[in-house]
C-alpha cells in the first residue's frame, strides 16, 4: 500500500505537464501548435473576433496564463503574411508578421529526401536571432496551415528551415 501516494502523485504531475498542448481559446481552433524546448508556439484561428472577421491569433508561452508574446495585441490590426509551395516531393508553409523590428516566421515542412519538421524563426531587421525546431511529437497542424493562401497576404520573403523548393 506504500506504494499508492507515489502513484498518485506521479498520476497528477504526467496530467499535468500534458494538460495544455496549445494555447488557443476555447472558442478558436488550432491552426498550428507545438512545444519549442519548454514553451509552445501556438497559431489559433477565430471568427469572433472583430464583428465576426476571420483571425489569427499568434501566442507564445508557457502555458496559457503565462502568455509571452501575442501578435495582435487587442485593439491591434494584423497583417499576417503567407507563403506556400509544393511539388512531388516536398512542400512547406509558412505564416508569419512583423512586429516593430521583428520578424516572426512560423513554418512547416516536409521533404521525401531532406527535412521534415516545423519552427519558428525570429530575425531583428535582415538578421536571424533565433531559429527554433519544435519537438516532432508536439506538432499540431490542421488544414488551415496547409491553405495558408485563405489566411493573409501573400509573401515570398518568409523564412523557413526545409527543402529548396
Amino acid at each position: 500500500m506504500k506504494r499508492a501516494p507515489y502513484f498518485i502523485f506521479y498520476f497528477f504531475v504526467s496530467i499535468n505537464a500534458f494538460a495544455e498542448t496549445n494555447l488557443c481559446h476555447a472558442n478558436e481552433e488550432v491552426i498550428f501548435s507545438c512545444k519549442v524546448k519548454q514553451k509552445t508556439v501556438s497559431l489559433c484561428f477565430s471568427k469572433e473576433n472583430h464583428g465576426g472577421s476571420k483571425e489569427i491569433n499568434y501566442r507564445y508561452g508557457t502555458d496559457s496564463s503565462r502568455v509571452e508574446l501575442v501578435y495582435p495585441e487587442p485593439n491591434e490590426a494584423s497583417d499576417f503574411q503567407v507563403y506556400s509551395a509544393d511539388s512531388a516531393k516536398t512542400g512547406m508553409a509558412v505564416i508569419g508578421f512583423k512586429k516593430g523590428r521583428y520578424t516572426y516566421s512560423v513554418f512547416h515542412t516536409r521533404s521525401a529526401f531532406g527535412f521534415n519538421g516545423s519552427g519558428v524563426i525570429v530575425k531583428k531587421d535582415q538578421s536571424i536571432l533565433q531559429t527554433s525546431i519544435c519537438e516532432e511529437k508536439s506538432v499540431d497542424a490542421n488544414y488551415l496551415f496547409y491553405n495558408v493562401k485563405t489566411l493573409g497576404r501573400w509573401s515570398e520573403n518568409l523564412d523557413y528551415v526545409g527543402p529548396e523548393l
